[in-house]
């Protein structure tokens, strides 16, 4: 009786990341007689070539017992995540009414720099709304939020800023001009006469206190 050709039961694992040890294990390399008879070759008399794990993309292996041949096909992939380093600090405040411009965020994986995907989410009381851009003429927490995929369709992980819009400009209080009285001792004190402003309250509160 004689070979007349091989057959392989792939390995169990099929998919590989780059840099990845070949893993033979569940392979089964079987030499065919001409009787028709079967006979399991040990994995220690074969040679197994073509795996590359440098390579990205599908690879044909192949497998020989004498002069016989076969093969199998194997996917080597890239799983490695890229990475978004932020441009300026992680949290910021920004008094109510004046201008704010995002630093922006740096995103570098296997294929170079990459462009970084930006959105804005408004938080009000709790409330999350998704938004075009920053607004800072009202009181809101804003995350900024950063993503990016690359060309492989692996995801960095998000990065996020907090912008917070605030009011720490206290009011202005304007007194009238005219404020001079001269009155009699034990009588009623003339009415005070001022104004209060404000960078963003609209109606704030002016009490007057005479004592």
């Amino acid at each position: 009786d004689y070979i007349v050709g091989i057959k392989v039961t792939s390995p169990s694992k099929k998919s590989y990341i780059m840099g990845d040890e070949l893993d033979l294990t569940g392979m089964v390399v079987t030499a065919m007689f001409a009787s028709n008879n079967e006979q399991t070759i040990e994995n220690n008399e074969i040679t197994v070539n073509g795996y590359n794990n440098s390579i990205l993309g599908a690879q044909e292996i192949t497998v020989e017992y004498k002069e016989f041949t076969d093969s199998f096909r194997i996917v080597v992939i890239d799983s490695t995540k890229p990475t978004i380093a932020l441009t300026g600090k992680e949290n910021v405040t920004v008094e109510v009414g004046t201008s704010y411009t995002d630093e922006g965020a740096t995103a570098y994986g296997d294929d170079g720099e990459l462009r970084v995907n930006v959105t804005y989410v408004k938080v009000i009381e709790g409330q999350e709304e998704t938004v075009t851009d920053i607004d800072t003429s009202i009181l809101a927490t804003y995350k900024v939020k950063y993503n990016v995929t690359d060309s492989r369709n692996n995801k960095a992980d998000e990065v996020i800023r907090t912008v917070q819009i605030v009011d720490t400009t206290k009011p202005t209080i304007i007194i009238d001009n005219t404020n001079v009285y001269e009155t009699e001792v034990k009588t009623n004190i003339p009415t005070i006469k001022a104004t209060v402003r404000d960078n963003y309250d609209q109606n704030p509160t002016l009490e007057i206190i005479t004592y």
